[in-house]
This record gives C-alpha cells, sequence and structure tokens, in this order.
C-alpha cells in the first residue's frame, strides 16, 4: 500500500488542545523567560502569534467562531506589534487588552464545548480538561487586569503596591481561582471582591462538575469495552 502523505492541517487540529496548551505555557510562562534572556520583545509578540495560531486551529470548521477568533486575534496582533516596536499607545493597549480577552472568551467557550462532546475520554480529553482549567485563570487575570486598571488600588499586596502588574495579577489569578488563597495579595473594593468569589466559584465548579462528567464518561467507555 503507498505511504499516506502527511496532513499538517489534520494533524494539527487532532492535537489541537496540546497546542493550545503549550501556547499558553510558552505565553505566560516561556515568553517572559526568553525575553529576559535576549532582552528583546521578539519572544513577547511570537507567544502572541503562537496563541493566535493555536486559538484558529481549536475552532476548526465552524466558521463563525473562527472568523471572531480570527478578528479578535488579528485585533491583537497589529496593536501589540505597534506599542513593542513602533511606539506605546495607552489606546491601543486598552483595544490589544479588551481584543485578548474577547479571543479567550472565544476560545474556552470553544474548548468547554468540544471536550464536553466527547464521547471517549482519552488522554488528549484530559490535556483538553486542563486546558480549559487554564484557560478560566486567563480570563481571571484579565478580568482583575481591567478592573485594576480602571480602579487602581483595588487589590493590594502584603508589601504595598504591585512592582509588576501583570506578574502579580497573573499569581493572584491562579491562587484565587484554585482558592489556595495566601492573603499575600487581596481585593480592597467591592467589584475586585465580588470578581474573586465569582472565579472561585467557577474553579469549583469546574473541578467538580466537569471533571466529574468526563470521569463519568471514562467509566462509561471501560463497562462498555
Amino acid at each position: 500500500m503507498p505511504e499516506q502523505e502527511f496532513n499538517f492541517r489534520k494533524w494539527a487540529y487532532q492535537n489541537r488542545f496540546g497546542i493550545l496548551l503549550i501556547s499558553l505555557l510558552y505565553a505566560l510562562i516561556g515568553g517572559e523567560v526568553m525575553e529576559a534572556i535576549t532582552g528583546g520583545n521578539i519572544p513577547h509578540y511570537v507567544s502572541f502569534l503562537l496563541l493566535v495560531l493555536s486559538g484558529i486551529n481549536l475552532m476548526g470548521k465552524k466558521k463563525l467562531t473562527y472568523y471572531l477568533t480570527l478578528v479578535a486575534g488579528i485585533l491583537v496582533l497589529i496593536p501589540e506589534g505597534y506599542i513593542m516596536f513602533i511606539q506605546y499607545s495607552p489606546n491601543l493597549q486598552l483595544v490589544s487588552l479588551f481584543s485578548l480577552f474577547s479571543f479567550f472568551v472565544f476560545m474556552t467557550y470553544e474548548l468547554l464545548l468540544q471536550i464536553l462532546g466527547q464521547e471517549h475520554v482519552d488522554f488528549k480529553v484530559i490535556v483538553g480538561a486542563f486546558t480549559g482549567y487554564f484557560l478560566i485563570g486567563v480570563l481571571a487575570m484579565f478580568t482583575y487586569s481591567f478592573i485594576e486598571i480602571w480602579v487602581p488600588g483595588s487589590f493590594k499586596i502584603a508589601d504595598g503596591t504591585f512592582q509588576n502588574g501583570f506578574n502579580d495579577i497573573f499569581y493572584f489569578a491562579f491562587v484565587s481561582l484554585t482558592t489556595i488563597g495566601f492573603g499575600d495579595i487581596v481585593p480592597l473594593l467591592p467589584l475586585a471582591k465580588r470578581f474573586v468569589v465569582f472565579f472561585g466559584l467557577i474553579g469549583q465548579f469546574y473541578n467538580v462538575v466537569i471533571v466529574a462528567i468526563l470521569v463519568g464518561k471514562f467509566l462509561t467507555n471501560k463497562k462498555i469495552d
């Protein structure tokens, strides 16, 4: 039998959950490390590019979400490119943040639909479930960022004010989502407190309900096999 030609697009879609997770890890961790090593903005911009491509890959052939994600991705890449390589602009920064938030909303919604729609639970679906939890943490991070930009002083760190806004909010978003709560960063204003409670509830709901559904499907498939 002749060997089948390798189809990269098909392979990428079949491994979409893992590709998205790797892109997220690079954007939130690897990009910062590479930027510190190289001293330039290129690794940071590459992280945005990888996220946009992995998000588009996640959508597959669904036209509406595909085009919404594509538009949101373009509205992230163009402003961020201008800010990083030409000149900083507060207005463009807000456009980029809002577009990035919308982009992650589309990805989170689509990913949850896909993992809940899977009949068989395998390693790829487990990776998808973990990626979904990661995305909720990212949405929490952007929400807290918007609140802090809109009302400065909404959050307080133990030793004073935020020294590195992104890193502090990223850390706080996942600590509060997992309900660990070390207490070194706390919400001060009512709006911030309500959203922290909201995402804490979302995190617990995800762990209890979404994971329970996947475990139930896994056990059902095992009995059938």
